[in-house]
């Protein structure tokens, strides 16, 4: 038994003989126990956090490990304790108790325990490690095979879907089962991997020395078993690739093309690629466990040469070969083995002050606080004052500084600049001296003497030098509630000085290294960097850079940006690149299992590359941004840890990334030269109310600028995609099909964008305009457009003057409007109609949202005479199955009724308690998939409308409205007069036709006996409205003294105006928005029956169309009628070869040498069959 008491005498006594002095020794010695102690405080509060994080991952066996981890710390921790305990006591001259001392000792023998080894057990775990780190490699080239083999696959089954014979017994070339097999196979590998990996971390812990030969022993059959699935892989390769040898006119097929790391990139001073590039890891890593993922380019350094400077104009190029080049894993060792390389040059960088710039180089920052961007108040911030000649010009040495030792080329392989802005903040500050000079000289410029200034602006001031800068809203706390000359003017400055800072930073760039592109990142959407948001095209075009990147990570605006930036950056002249690209985002579905992980990051590469990025920097090795972002299994490595060669596997999920990349080089012809066909619908993008909203409304909730608020509830009606990030079940997502993009008003007003071929502008929040847009807009409308305004429009010019053209124009002064409140970034307007209006109908029509009036589901049976009476089919992924009813109005009901017994046709009707004004109806005709590609809809029927006060189990109280035959469309729409009525039905009258993709069975002799129908019922405005304005009000009542109107819409010329009070509200406002896009645009470009899938269609200079399709669900396969616009003789899968021709569906003037199909008003049609994010491009042939 150990003595405290004399082990603690007998170290004092030997530190009196060295000469020490004792007391003090142990006051040391006591320090140095503490320290520790707290050590293991954070290092048990780790553990914790890692068990916890284990538990929640369902890592069980991960978190045993910790487990451990934790037990031993906190018995090295209980004995610090204790002896702090017992040299108290000592000090204090008391007895330390025996159980204290009994408890020390009993911990250190269970350490002692744990502690035993040998030399054979020593060898086992050598031997245990090199096998390990063997295997981790080749499993993971094992899962990117087995990604692209069954990539293969998909493509085999849509060849069979072609052909007619996917569902024959004996003839199914899916070689699904094997796959699955194999599949599942690789999961049991991953789990004896699992426990043997941690085994061999914990034996050398508690002391198992018995048990190394038997975990050499597991480990020597894991990699037998891994052998073993290598060569069930290659067997069933084989066999895919045979099959798809008869089909290969390309020669694609000859293996799994495995998108190796690019031998020859080429990136030319315009920016232009000569592939899609995939950029990930970086400086350190092991090669032999990134190579799988075919990265081409390195992300140089996380932070390139920014805090590499010394001087101004000097970098440290000793540090930078230390730290950067030549340390193991470095820059110059990843490029020797083939790697490219790119460097950020962080001029800002999110909370950072400005890197490149910083005035500590210049050694004031303490003397001379105007280095540093000064606010209304009076205080400095960290971000610098890029008016200061100085920082201008430190700015310029350091950017020529970083410029030249690229030239010297002391490392090979560099393509360009990246992050000249990461994450920017924007512009801060602007009330230093210099500012304000700047602000004054600016007005200077623009107005030329005061006198212009004066008139413009309707005030008095002197001279420029009178005029100074708004408050700070910020600081004041008083938003601004409406926009001034003085402040609109203050926040163009603003703006075009952030702007005019990073043009220095490119042309001194570009002066120094004209060869290599540089990129800039300009959030276009979203975040908590507000002040860099407002203006993104304005600045896109004034930096002279060749691409624009923005990332978001698992912020909302992930889906949104895709198309914003895109549009953004076409009309900008730039290339849309992504750095900090979160692979698995966005989620629309809701995934759970590895492999939805997989099929989520199938369909995040599909996108951004389908969206124009011709860069993708991959982010997420190990845990930063949590589990299934990560490229390695975090299940089989410690946490937080970069454990080197020991403990990573690639995931399942990431091998979507060298899928992805396959893909993108497989169609890169058709992304290079090609951009988005332009769609029937834009959304305007209102600079100049978002410079005047900017930045008072930041204040609420959402820190945006009021357009981009309505952004983000466009794309929840368009996309399908939630705004808060929450993933919905793929029972719930249904995309709609309909192609809009994003046009910056500045483009409207100077001509380059001239409105042709859209259909419909939707107006967000756009309550200032600049001069001439609405004129513009109006010419357009009168041409036949429907302009769809949330929010009063144009009413204010720039400088906050009322200026209502728009408004006048259309609806007279009859029309007034008032701002109601301030709503959340959007403004909520009242609109009042005078109630004796000259040459103006107003109709009212009561209800929450009268215009649609409901919709339901419901079974019809193939024979017209038996059927499901009202017992609908489970799991359609496209509509609600609970009942036959789904109506959205709460007094409407719904019914089924057929009649066996006398062979009636088939009647599904909806109906309402009180009689409502209808003038249309839509049927969607859809149904579950049917073996061989097929699809039913209603052949013959009737659409009828209730007579008031009638029994709808009666037929003689159904007045026919609309009557069909030989229906061979997949959505049937029906106009006719406006009658008020209480119910709407369709009336079958023949039975169900089945649409096949080379003919057409009536009646259809197979199993299925079931079309789901969707009926929705309008009441719309007229066709054809005076320009004298019919004007229909929703919602309110007509009485100046009742509640605001809703909304009012108008025909205007050929066209259609309508202008909705409040902000867009997707829960309320969808239905209504939908029916007027409708009605507008007949037909989007692509759009499927069922809106099973993704399309986008590109097209050539020459007018070649391409459509890519992707089925965006996690674990259904889709098959869906697709049509397009146009109508064209073939469309060839470019997925398959060449030349293989998709089957187009059959109509009646078809004959057998005329496979073309029928207009379908000018469309074409096809089926289209796709797996769980199987995507492909079908080349549209005229």
């Amino acid at each position: 038994m150990v003595n405290i008491r004399k082990s603690l005498l007998g170290i004092l006594l030997l530190l009196a003989v060295d000469g020490a002095v004792p007391w003090a020794a142990a006051e040391e010695a006591a320090d140095a126990r503490d320290k520790k102690i707290a050590e293991l405080d954070v290092q048990i509060d780790g553990y914790k956090k890692r068990i916890e994080t284990c538990s929640n991952a369902g890592y069980d066996r991960q978190k045993r490990y910790w487990d451990l981890c934790m037990k031993i710390a906190s018995e090295d921790r209980e004995i610090l304790t204790l002896q702090k305990k017992a040299s108290e006591l000592e000090q204090a001259n008391a007895v330390v108790p025996e159980d204290l001392t009994r408890r020390i000792e009993e911990i250190r023998e269970q350490q002692r325990s744990r502690k035993a080894t040998d030399k054979q057990a020593q060898s086992a775990w050598e031997k245990v490690d090199a096998i390990v780190k063997d295997v981790q490699p080749d499993y993971s080239w094992h899962q990117v095979k087995v990604s692209l083999l069954r990539n293969l696959n998909y493509r085999a089954r849509r060849i069979r879907f072609y052909q007619q014979e996917a569902t024959q017994p004996g003839k199914d070339p899916s070689f699904a089962k094997d796959l699955q097999a194999l599949v599942e196979k690789n999961r049991q590998w991953e789990k004896e991997y699992g426990e043997c990996y941690f085994s061999r971390l914990e034996q050398p812990l508690t002391g198992q020395v018995n048990q190394a030969a038997d975990l050499l022993r597991r480990v020597e059959q894991l990699a037998q078993k891994l052998a073993e699935l290598n060569g069930e892989r290659e067997t069933l390769t084989a066999s895919v690739l045979k099959f798809l040898k008869d089909f290969d006119r390309d020669g694609k097929f000859g293996s799994l093309s495995i998108p190796y790391r690019s031998k020859d990139v080429k990136v030319a001073a315009d920016g232009t690629t000569s592939d899609l590039l995939f950029c990930g890891g970086g400086i350190g890593g092991n090669d032999l466990l990134y190579d799988p993922l075919c990265f081409d380019v390195i992300d140089n350094y996380l932070y390139g040469f920014a805090f590499s400077v010394k001087a101004p104009g000097v970098l440290d190029l000793e540090g930078v070969n230390k730290n950067l080049v030549f340390p193991p894993g470095g820059l110059s060792s990843k490029v020797d083995k083939g790697y490219y390389w790119k460097l950020p040059l962080l001029v800002q960088m999110h909370g950072l002050p400005f890197a490149l710039a910083t005035p500590k180089i210049l050694g004031k920052e303490q003397e001379d606080k105007n280095l540093f961007a000064r606010h209304y108040n009076g205080d400095y911030d960290t971000y610098v004052n890029i008016w200061h000649p100085e920082i201008r010009q430190l700015l310029q040495d350091n950017i020529t500084a970083v410029a030249d030792y690229i030239k010297a080329k002391e490392i090979p392989n560099f393509l360009f600049y990246d992050r000249l802005t990461w994450e920017p903040v924007g512009l801060v500050g602007g009330y230093n001296p210099e500012a304000i000079t700047a602000f004054r000289l600016y007005l200077s410029k623009k107005f030329r003497d005061i006198d212009a200034l004066n008139k413009k602006w309707r005030t008095r001031y002197p001279n420029f030098e009178a005029i100074e800068p708004p408050p700070d809203p910020f600081v004041t706390k008083t938003p601004r509630t409406r926009a001034t000359p003085l402040t609109y003017e203050w926040e163009v400055f603003r703006r075009d000085s952030y702007s005019d800072f990073l043009r220095l930073a490119v042309d001194t760039l570009r002066n120094a290294d004209p060869d290599h592109p540089v990129a800039v990142e300009i959030d276009t959407m979203h975040n908590g960097f507000a002040e860099a948001t407002a203006g993104a095209y304005q600045r896109m075009t004034d930096i002279p850079v060749q691409y624009v990147e923005d990332h978001y990570n698992n912020w909302p605006g992930n889906y949104p940006s895709l198309n914003l930036l895109y549009s953004l950056c076409l009309y900008a002249g730039k290339i849309p690149i992504e750095t900090e690209y979160i692979w698995t985002y966005p989620r629309l579905i809701t995934a759970e299992t590895e492999a939805d992980f997989r099929v989520t990051g199938e369909l995040s590469i599909w996108r951004k590359i389908v969206w124009g990025r011709k860069i993708l920097h991959v982010f997420g090795d190990f845990g930063g941004w949590g589990y299934r972002h990560n490229f390695f299994d975090e299940r089989f490595c410690q946490l937080g840890i970069n454990l080197g060669p020991t403990g990573d596997l690639v995931t399942e999920a990431a091998t979507a990334i060298p899928l992805g990349k396959k893909l993108a080089r497989e169609f890169w012809p058709y992304l290079s030269e090609t951009e988005i066909v332009k769609p029937k619908i834009a959304i305007l993008v209102p600079a100049t109310s978002d410079m005047n909203a900017y930045p008072h409304r930041r204040r609420s909730s959402w820190p945006y600028p009021g357009s981009s608020h309505e952004f983000f509830k466009f794309s929840q009606f368009f996309d399908n995609w939630r705004w808060n990030e929450q993933p919905v079940p793929a029972s719930e997502f249904i995309p709609l099909d309909m192609d809009y993009r994003y046009v910056p008003e500045e483009v409207i007003v100077n001509g380059r964008e001239d409105l042709k071929g859209f259909k419909a502008i939707i107006l967000p929040d756009a309550d200032y305009f600049p001069d001439g847009l609405a004129e513009k807009l109006l010419k357009w409308t009168s041409d036949g457009g429907t302009l769809i305004a949330f929010g009063v429009p144009g009413v204010y010019d720039p400088y906050g003057f009322d200026d209502p053209v728009l408004m006048r124009k259309v609806f007279g002064p009859e029309l007034s409007y008032s701002r109601a409140e301030d709503y959340g970034a959007s403004m909520r307007w009242n609109l009042e109609a005078a109630p004796e209006a000259e040459g103006i109908k107003v109709r009212q029509s009561g209800g929450a949202d009268p215009d649609f009036i409901g919709s339901m589901t419901g079974n019809l049976a193939l024979s017209g005479t038996a059927g499901s009476d009202g017992e609908l089919i489970p799991g359609h992924a496209h509509f609600s199955h609970s009942a036959v009813n789904n109506g959205d109005v709460t007094d409407v009901t719904g019914a089924f009724l057929s009649d066996s017994d006398t062979g009636a046709g088939t009647r599904v009707y909806i109906t309402w308690t009180e009689a409502k004004p209808v003038n249309k109806v839509v049927i969607y005709h859809s149904s579950p998939p049917i073996p061989g590609g097929e699809l039913n809809i209603t052949a013959d029927f009737q659409i009828q409308t209730l007579v008031k006060g009638g029994d709808p189990a009666d037929d003689d109280d159904w007045k026919t409205q609309d009557t069909r035959r030989d229906n061979r469309k997949v959505v049937t729409a029906h106009r006719f007069t406006r009658t008020d009525t209480q119910g709407v039905r369709i009336f079958v009258t023949k039975a169900n036709r089945v649409y096949n993709l080379n003919h057409i069975k009536d009646p259809y002799p197979g199993s299925l006996d079931t079309t789901i129908l969707e009926i929705q019922v309008y009441d719309e405005p007229p066709d054809e409205a005076p320009v004298t304005a019919d004007v229909d009000i929703y919602g309110g009542r007509y009485d100046p003294d009742g509640d605001p109107i809703k909304s009012v819409s108008t025909g205007y010329g050929e066209g259609t105006f309508v202008v909705h009070g409040s902000p867009f509200d997707p829960s309320k406002d969808s239905q209504k928005l939908r029916a007027y896009l409708e009605r507008a645009i007949g037909w989007p470009t692509a759009s499927s029956a069922g809106r099973s899938f993704e399309m986008v269609t590109r097209e050539d200079k020459d007018g070649q169309r391409y459509l890519f399709i992707i089925n965006p669900f996690l674990h259904d396969a889709a098959m869906d009628l697709v049509t397009v616009d146009g109508e064209y003789r073939r469309v060839v899968d470019l997925g398959i070869s060449s030349d293989f021709k998709v089957p187009l569906a059959p109509q009646a003037s078809s004959t057998a040498d005329d496979q073309s199909a029928s207009s379908l008003q000018g469309r074409t049609a096809f089926q289209m069959r796709l797996s769980p994010g199987e995507g492909t491009v079908l080349k549209l042939v005229e």
